[in-house]
């Protein structure tokens, strides 16, 4: 019964997020803006550089920001360059992507046997893939235009979720079997052999937590730097402000409910509730502010 449940919630949330994909599709389709033109906004990316022997010249601060210098040591002088990466981002498909990737993961969620894969196994691989892309499309709100800094926010994103798919096959007794569970008279080596499973699990749950917060600590130092600096009188928009700290609020949430499954607190399929309601509003709250900030007049 559990589990034809569960079951169920999966294919609800996949219908739910493939409508939510189609109503932004049909939204940059058919809501065109003043010149007959479809609403996204399209980042181009840039790498950063050194160029070596490069003139050194000493830039004057402008509103109170320090602007790179090159350093010379000898007769050589290393500068920082930037060039364009050939690269163009497009807002709304990024938030469009992740609903469709969300809606497919929780249909095979709700039609895979859980046998053949365990349903933690298809939930983390589709977060540590629409995860790094919500987390790309933030930071390009936030003004991270840089092709590196982003690829290393995204891998730490995936990183986090990998690391919640150890955690969750790791931890015997707390997940892929039932919270009721009494494991049978078991030899030394056999109790031995769970303890570490149970370390690692703890170990891995711990290296997510530390990848997730450097990857929002850099998002709350580039957030909280541009405010009011560099010689402009505005802040920030709202919509940005309430992007940072609700999806923060939301992506911790979801380490609070691993935390509390290997704690015992909640219940395997307690959990796949949670993750399940915090994937949906986690994702429809960034769209609807994405949009509504970006897109709307």
């Amino acid at each position: 019964m559990r589990k034809r449940f569960l079951n169920t919630l999966n294919k609800v949330a996949s219908v739910l997020h493939l409508s939510w994909g189609i109503l932004f599709s049909s939204l940059w389709y058919f809501n065109k803006n003043d010149h007959g033109e479809r609403r996204d906004i399209i980042y181009p990316l840039y790498t950063s550089y050194s160029s070596w022997n490069a003139t050194a010249i000493e830039l004057p601060k402008s509103g109170g920001c320090s602007i790179p210098r090159s350093i010379s040591f000898g007769d050589i002088t290393v500068s920082p360059a930037w060039k364009y990466a050939g690269i163009n981002l497009s807002l709304h498909w990024l938030v469009t992507s992740f609903f469709f990737l969300s809606a497919f993961f929780q249909f095979l969620g709700g039609v895979v046997p859980r046998k053949t894969v365990p349903n933690p196994v298809i939930r983390f691989i589709e977060y540590s893939i629409s995860a790094s892309v919500m987390i790309v499309a933030i930071a390009l709100q936030l003004g991270i235009f840089q092709a590196q800094v982003l690829l290393l926010l995204a891998t730490l994103t995936w990183t986090t979720m990998i690391c919640g798919i150890v955690a969750e096959t790791l931890a015997p007794g707390h997940v892929l079997v039932p919270a009721n569970y009494q494991p049978v008279e078991e030899n030394k080596l056999v109790k031995k052999m769970l303890k570490r499973m149970n370390a690692g699990a703890w170990l891995s749950h711990g290296i997510g937590w530390m990848t997730q917060l450097i990857v929002f600590f850099v998002l709350l130092q580039q957030f909280h730097g541009s405010q009011n600096t560099c010689g402009s009188t505005r802040a920030a928009p709202y919509f940005v402000w309430a992007i940072v700290y609700v999806e923060l609020v939301l992506f911790a949430s979801f380490g609070f409910v691993q935390l509390f499954q290997l704690r015992k607190s909640l219940s395997a399929e307690q959990a796949e509730i949670s993750y399940t309601v915090l994937s949906f509003v986690s994702k429809s709250l960034l769209g609807l502010l994405v949009y509504a900030g970006n897109f709307m007049n």
